[in-house]
């Protein structure tokens, strides 16, 4: 299977080690689909890091004998948020990599076309 970051970072190049295989196919979907994973990604990090600092603000509040219930509430929300997201990233993983199961490797430079 091949790399994503090779194809993002080389897409003419795979292209036409592709076309010189005789393989033709389109990188857009695949670019894509990792696009969107790589934003659901960051989306999901951000909230898991806010879920910690939640987790942690609620300990502390717990300690200094405070109430945590609107912590608490604001955590529900944030931990509902990541349920809806995760399904999406797996989803999107799964049809890039379906994807990308059907490139052939790529002929090294030295091999002659045809």
């Amino acid at each position: 299977m091949l790399d994503i970051k090779l194809i993002r970072d080389n897409r003419e190049t795979v292209q036409k080690s592709l076309a010189a295989k005789g393989v033709e196919v389109d990188l857009a979907p695949v670019l894509e689909y990792d696009r969107r994973r790589r934003d659901l990604l960051t989306e999901l990090e951000q909230l898991r890091n806010q879920k910690n600092a939640a987790n942690d603000e609620i300990s502390k509040l717990l300690q200094d004998k405070k109430d945590p219930k609107k912590r608490i509430e604001s955590m529900k929300s944030i931990s509902e948020e990541i349920g809806k997201l995760e399904p999406q990233l797996k989803a999107v993983q799964a049809q890039m990599d379906g994807i990308l199961i059907s490139i052939p490797n790529l002929p090294h430079e030295s091999v002659p076309i045809g």
